[in-house]
């Protein structure tokens, strides 16, 4: 299909150089960061709120992997990581009333008692670090590994099915426990069974395997009640990591297993899309125009068509599927007005659409109901004209189609085919 799909980049250019302009103009205009070098992107995109938790967890973890994976020889990535490590602990570790050490967040300028279950990880990164600690402290950093390690295992036990929550608050009497309702939920994040298993390996101690082996018991305990409740079905959905370890464990066990459904998280499921339409541009030139116009760097620019950058994939394409369909929609009228199309469906539909606002402001549902029916009529001959037209702009429809999927407003039923 891509093959199919594939234009010269000399036939794509023209359109990418107007995209950009207008994505330029646009980010001007919300002040948006239009590069993604450090100095600019730090200087721009600072905000009041620190946590060790989701957007900043793997920055201090990779500060430390790269120190290792270097046979410690990074010395700057070891001295910022311990920079970072004295940070978090100086304004971010408390110790609760009950004596539960947590690692809080850092908002509008005070310290907010809640710890998510993406902070947890901390427990491992702190005793994986300890080794190399300045000053003799490598005792102390696997101690207060280990105190995180207890913390997250309180918020899982004190859970009714003993899994544990998204966050969990320390404070107005709350213990490690989630308050809110958009809180309670569990959707088998690794973190607190990634502490597990390095305080395990560095400790040797058995209650961190005992612990780990009390949350597959949970999860095991929620497939039982769903099929004593009647469910045929149990629908676990998790990270694209341990979607692949669950999958094949799925595999080897397959008559055990045989009515568990995997599903991967939304965050990675999206990933793997944007990548797919990352593969889709790839010899339009689309990532040369990204680097020229100034937008990404070179680097960031091949992780966005490699699917490598969740972010910076997201904003990418939502900026060019802006533009293009600001384009798009240019040229449409144009050419109804050079091929002498029939232009009468797009006034009566912009009617329709006033007549209808009016019914649903009304409350007149027969109204409302046949002004619908006029105005599928209008859109079904727009579509046609739309169709007409789009013989000679393929790949970006197949873009657009895609984009519209992605942002949720697609219809699944209709298959996009290269003409």
């Amino acid at each position: 299909m891509f093959d199919e799909l594939r234009i010269s980049s000399r036939t794509l250019r023209p359109l990418c150089f107007l995209c950009f302009v207008m994505i330029l103009s646009l980010s001007i205009c919300l002040s948006l960061s239009v590069s993604l070098s450090f100095s600019l992107s730090f200087s721009l995109c600072l905000s009041d709120h620190t946590s060790v938790g989701g957007l900043g967890d793997s920055f201090y973890e990779y500060l430390l992997k790269a120190w290792l994976i270097s046979d410690r020889t990074d010395v700057e990535a070891r001295r910022m990581y311990d920079d970072a490590i004295e940070g978090i602990e100086h304004h971010l570790v408390r110790r609760s009333a009950g004596g539960l050490t947590f690692i809080g967040e850092w908002r509008g300028g005070h310290l907010e008692r809640k710890m998510g279950h993406l902070a947890c990880f901390a427990g491992g990164m702190f005793a994986l670090g300890a080794d190399g600690s300045p000053g003799g402290q490598a005792g102390h950093f696997l101690q207060l590994g280990a105190e995180i390690a207890r913390t997250c295992h309180e918020s899982y036990t004190r859970s009714a099915l003993k899994l544990g929550p998204e966050a969990f608050k320390f404070e107005g009497g709350a213990e490690a426990v989630a308050v809110r309702q958009n809180e309670k939920y569990y959707i088998l994040r690794p973190e607190v069974i990634e502490t597990y298993w390095y305080l395990w390996r560095f400790t040797h101690d058995p209650k961190y395997r005992d612990w780990g082996w009390e949350a597959v018991e949970s999860v095991q305990y929620c497939m039982d009640v769903s099929r004593k409740q009647g469910q045929e079905f149990t629908i676990i959905t998790c990270d694209q990591a341990i979607y692949e370890v669950v999958l094949g464990l799925q595999k080897k066990n397959p008559q055990k297993y045989a009515k568990l459904i995997l599903h991967m998280g939304g965050f990675h499921i999206a990933q793997n899309f944007l990548g797919a339409i990352g593969h889709l541009m790839q010899a339009t030139g689309i990532d040369d125009i990204m680097v020229e116009a100034d937008v990404c760097l070179r680097r960031t620019a091949n992780k966005i068509i490699s699917g490598k950058d969740s972010y910076a994939m997201l904003r990418a394409h939502t900026m060019v599927h802006a533009a293009m369909f600001a384009l798009h929609w240019e040229a449409f009228a144009r050419w109804l007005i050079i091929e002498v199309k029939d232009l009468e469906c797009m006034s009566v539909l912009a009617i329709n659409v006033q007549i209808l606002l009016d019914a649903l402001s009304e409350k007149d549902v027969e109204k409302a109901s046949s002004t619908c029916a006029d105005a599928t009529d209008q859109l079904k001959k727009l579509s046609r004209l739309m169709a007409e037209f789009d013989e000679v702009c393929t790949l970006f429809i197949t873009y657009h189609k895609a984009m519209a999927n992605e942002h949720g407003h697609g219809d699944d039923s209709e298959t996009v085919h290269p003409r």
